[in-house]
């Protein structure tokens, strides 16, 4: 039995590189027009397909350089024929492959396929061209720095015997704590990108040379510190080798290297009223490089702290101490100011305090506050009334009151002690007082 001719669409046929015309399948099982070697219709693509009474077939041509073209022959039980052209799949170096015909049905009955399977379907699947072998590669920074951004790179190639015909799909997963910037595909490549999450997929239909690549570029923002591996894939249902589709590339993210200032703030936990005190004011380089500049440090007192004398570096202009230093602070470097104050109010007290310059980028952790509970004094005052006349034998009382005036509660025993004058005889003691000779003793535990 004769083959029938080729299905002819020349009107669809894209341009040629190597004078061979290849009608390809799609994974649809419709056919889609093009030069092997040239830009050909992607999946999905269909450019025609085969009438009802036909089936799209790998015919085998005998012929090294192109070893398979499209045809349609007639669904019958033996395929139009092609069911006799028997032999392997079509190998580099073979003397002769079969034809490839998928599975299919028709009136009064069904064909099993031949050589569909293994390396039959992945040639079918991509236009009856042998199948491409597709791998990824990707490049980027080892290093970066927090909040800044960094760019990768994408690479799609294809190592295989065969043009890439069917749809092609790179999904790179940006590590978590990394935010997702620009995706800009190569141009001309049919790639559409869309991202959800931190997974980046990227899809395209254009077909893939042998020898060839794509190439798509990623950008991110680095969030958190550490190291992050960021991995991609590639998937196309026709690919020959899936053990070259993952790639990764892994980037430690630090700090970039700068001074960084803190504060740090002492002050007595507990005073009285008038107590004097110092604020100790402690700037320190936590950066991982040296300071330059001036080192500002401002401390405005709040009311119920009077300032002293101040230290060397330091001035005072109204309620506001500013310290200053020139020096350079080496990472976990020091500089301190001692501020002398008196306090001369009585409660909690809040005294807050900043740090500046130095050359330092980072300003978040550049204050520091410290509390000090300041207490009153008390001070006793003792007022005494008597009769102002009496008649001698006349009975009367002395009484005798005592006062806190001060600014803070008492603590502990309050005594009073009355010593009676000659021609004064007491009567009964009251509660809380006792006499001794002409010495009347009254005390109370009770706080004024």
């Amino acid at each position: 039995m004769t083959d029938g001719p080729p299905v002819k669409l020349a009107n669809l046929i894209r341009g040629n590189d190597r004078g061979a015309i290849t009608l390809r399948l799609v994974a649809s099982l419709a056919l889609v027009v093009g030069a092997s070697g040239a830009g050909v219709l992607g999946v999905g693509q269909v450019a025609s397909a085969a009438p009802p009474d036909k089936i799209d077939i790998c015919h085998a041509t005998g012929a090294h350089g192109n070893p398979y073209i499209v045809n349609q022959p007639d669904r019958t039980a033996d395929a139009g024929g092609h069911a006799g052209h028997t032999g392997p799949v079509y190998s580099p170096g073979a003397a002769s492959w079969g034809d490839i015909i998928p599975p299919f049905t028709y009136t009064g009955g069904s064909f099993p396929g031949l050589n569909y399977t293994g390396a039959g379907v992945l040639i079918y699947l991509n236009g009856c061209d042998l199948p491409p072998d597709l791998q990824i590669a990707k490049s980027g920074p080892a290093t970066g720095f927090l909040n800044e951004t960094g760019s990768y790179t994408l690479t799609v190639s294809n190592t295989g015997d065969g043009p890439g015909n069917a749809t092609i799909t790179v999904t790179d997963t940006v590590p978590t704590g990394w935010t997702v910037g620009t995706v800009t595909p190569q141009a001309g490549k049919g790639f559409t990108c869309t991202t959800a999450g931190q997974v980046i997929t990227c899809v395209t239909d254009t077909n893939l040379a042998v020898g060839s690549t794509f190439t798509i570029t990623v950008g991110v923002t680095y969030a958190t510190l550490g190291l992050k591996t960021n991995q991609v894939s590639v998937a196309s249902p026709a690919d020959s080798n899936t053990a070259n589709n993952s790639a990764s590339a892994s980037t430690l993210v630090t700090l970039r290297p700068a001074p960084d200032l803190t504060l740090g703030k002492t002050a007595p936990a507990n005073v009285v009223v008038g107590d004097s005190g110092s604020y100790v004011l402690t700037a320190t380089n936590a950066g991982n490089l040296a300071t330059t500049g001036t080192i500002t440090v401002t401390d405005t007192l709040p009311a119920g702290v009077s300032a002293g004398a101040m230290p060397a570096g330091c001035s005072l202009a109204g309620a506001t101490v500013t310290c200053s230093s020139t020096g350079v602070l080496a990472p976990a470097g020091t500089v301190s100011f001692t501020i002398p104050v008196t306090f001369t109010a009585v409660g909690s007290i809040v005294n807050n305090a900043s740090v500046s310059g130095g050359g330092e980028v980072n300003t978040a952790n550049n204050t520091a506050s410290a509390t000090t509970a300041v207490a009153g004094i008390p001070d006793l005052t003792l007022g005494k009334t008597a009769p102002a006349n009496a008649l001698v034998g006349d009975t009367g009382d002395y009484v005798l009151t005592a006062t806190n005036a001060g600014n803070g509660p008492t603590s502990g025993t309050i005594t009073v002690t009355d010593t009676l004058p000659a021609g004064v005889s007491a009567g009964a003691m009251p509660a809380g007082c006792s006499l001794a000779g002409a010495t009347v003793t009254c005390s109370s535990t009770g706080v004024l």
